[in-house]
């Protein structure tokens, strides 16, 4: 058994956050999350990962299928933000993308809560999906 090894071993994985004996909060094989900074490699490995999982989940969705790479872009965007149930919840945004109405499609996203709260970012996505431009 390498140290590696040893490590997991002794620590265990957790997916999700807990309090440790010592009441930090902890993830993984025992990351002290109070005490530890991200490494800028790790965090581009985990925007990879999480990525990759919301694209594999929207591919489920035929009105995603359908988009271009640069509205894509916007929809994974907003999927990475708010979440995957997040964005399912723009029903009226989703219809319209369905029907090809991108006008309506970028209406109905600045017409939200994520638009209030994150006002620029928001913009940028409906432009994007209104013209199809980055």
């Amino acid at each position: 058994m390498n140290i590696i090894e040893k490590i997991a071993s002794e620590e265990g994985f957790s997916a999700s956050m807990y309090k440790c004996p010592a009441d930090k909060w902890t993830i993984g094989y025992g990351f002290n999350l109070e005490a530890l900074e991200m490494p800028q490699a790790v965090a581009d490995m985990w925007l990879q990962h999480i990525v990759v999982d919301i694209v594999t989940k929207l591919n489920k969705h035929s009105w995603f299928m359908r988009l271009d790479q640069k509205r894509d872009a916007a929809i994974i965007d907003m999927a990475y933000q708010m979440g995957l149930n997040g964005l399912l919840g723009f029903k009226g945004m989703i219809k319209a993308l369905e029907s090809y109405d991108y006008e309506a499609a970028a209406n109905e996203l600045l017409d939200s809560k994520y638009a209030r709260q994150t006002p620029a970012r928001a913009k940028r996505n409906a432009d994007i999906i209104r013209s199809g431009e980055i």
